[in-house]
């Protein structure tokens, strides 16, 4: 199978690369599958940010390590070599760069496709079956843009298009040591950024000026901010279930809760702290959510291991709808900054439609990176706060990779 790929990858804090070996080892992973499947080549395209610094593109970066301004598509047949298609001839020198991949294509934004159509042709894939790949993950059923899949099916009527998204991030779900290693500087990262918006946390400090410290400290260390949604609100009135995700300049108050999800990493591979800290002592209620989170919380990452599967997880997140409370998400979903398999853990109080939509069963493996996540609310949807950090299920059990402990109580001065 030909494989040419980029010797020089020239070092950067967006897309720091990663050894040949490892873009080698993603390829040889890749078309196993695709030979299983009977594909013949992948169609990958690449779009979607969170917002922050966040470069979207997530399936495209895995083999490409690069995300093109707009969007792209990553060609990838089972035994010629790759092609990238980005939209900007300006972009091109960078791209290459920065790309594992040595063959990259333009012919302008709007006409992208006419250059994946073309390759796809210049392969003799006619007749082809050709998997498409979405930008995100499966569950959120995005693939490509219409008019692009108008466009090959009148161009190459005699193929076969599928959506494999759900089978590429199952070839991709255990993550290698080199994917480790910058997911744990990630979680790093995050840990300092983190520490440092708690630290600053005082009354009169506005919500944008704390997720402005969190942004430079990360950037300081080499990292970035995918998002940190951040916000607080009076204890007293409970209308808070989720942190803003654009932060305001409203200030922070005394005897108020203070929630952020701060996703901040190195490459693309990020830590995931979902936290909760008050400006005064947790009233009655809040206390009692929050011991409950972080009970839950411990007990889980004591618990769950490999060979364990999203059943267990679902018993283990049951004290949730027993204390009366209910969840948005599970307590386990996936890597990085993204919510993707393995997802599940629902307690019994979940909304069943939700549940449904965010739920892959599945047996947990050494090597899978997740996010360990109790998120208790009222049932009237008022009041909630979450206790969460990014893990690794290891050869006996599951370690955060964080320091910073989000289940540690931490209250900062209210005046």
């Amino acid at each position: 199978m030909s494989l040419t790929l980029n010797q020089n990858m020239v070092d950067n804090d967006w897309l720091p690369p990663f050894s040949v070996q490892e873009y080698e080892r993603r390829f040889d992973l890749v078309r196993a599958g695709m030979r299983e499947s009977g594909l013949d080549a992948l169609v990958i395209y690449g779009a979607y940010s969170y917002a922050g610094r966040d470069l979207g593109h997530m399936n495209a970066v895995y083999l490409a390590n690069y995300a093109a301004f707009g969007h792209s598509f990553v060609v990838v047949p089972l035994h010629d070599e790759p092609t990238m298609h980005i939209p900007f001839a300006e972009h091109v020198p960078n791209a290459k760069d920065l790309s594992c991949l040595t063959d990259i294509r333009t012919l302008g934004f709007t006409r992208i496709e006419l250059g994946v159509s073309a390759r796809l042709k210049e392969l003799g894939l006619e007749r082809g079956r050709i998997g498409i790949v979405g930008p995100l993950n499966s569950w959120y059923s995005i693939s490509i843009p219409a008019e692009h899949r108008d466009h090959f099916y009148e161009e190459l009527p005699e193929a076969e298009f599928p959506v494999v998204t759900e089978l590429y991030e199952r070839w991709r779900l255990i993550k290698s040591d080199e994917e480790l290693e910058h997911q744990r500087r990630g979680a790093s990262i995050n840990d300092a950024a983190q520490e440092a918006v708690v630290n600053a946390t005082r009354p009169g400090v506005s919500h944008h000026e704390l997720s402005e410290v969190g942004y430079a400290t990360a950037q300081r260390l080499r990292g970035n901010s995918a998002y940190i949604h951040m916000s607080s609100s009076p204890m007293a009135s409970g209308e808070s279930t989720y942190p803003d995700p654009y932060p305001t300049h409203k200030p922070v108050g005394p005897d108020e809760i203070v929630m952020s999800e701060h996703v901040a990493g190195f490459g693309g591979y990020y830590g995931k702290l979902m936290t909760t800290w008050f400006t005064g002592e947790p009233t009655r209620q809040y206390r009692e959510m929050f011991d409950l989170a972080a009970e839950t919380y411990r007990a889980a990452l004591a618990e769950l291991k490999p060979g364990m599967t999203t059943d267990d997880a679902n018993r283990l997140i049951e004290p949730v709808a027993r204390a009366g409370f209910t969840v948005s998400l599970p307590l386990v979903s996936g890597w990085s900054a993204y919510n993707s398999p393995p997802m599940g853990g629902w307690p019994s109080s979940a909304d069943e439609a939700v549940r449904s939509r965010m739920s892959r069963p599945m047996e947990f493996e050494p090597g899978m990176a997740v996010r360990l996540n109790v998120a208790p609310r009222t049932l009237d949807h008022r009041r909630g706060l979450w206790v969460a950090s990014a893990c690794v299920f290891t050869e006996s059990g599951l370690e955060s990779l964080h320091d910073y402990d989000p289940a540690a109580l931490r209250i900062v001065a209210g005046d």
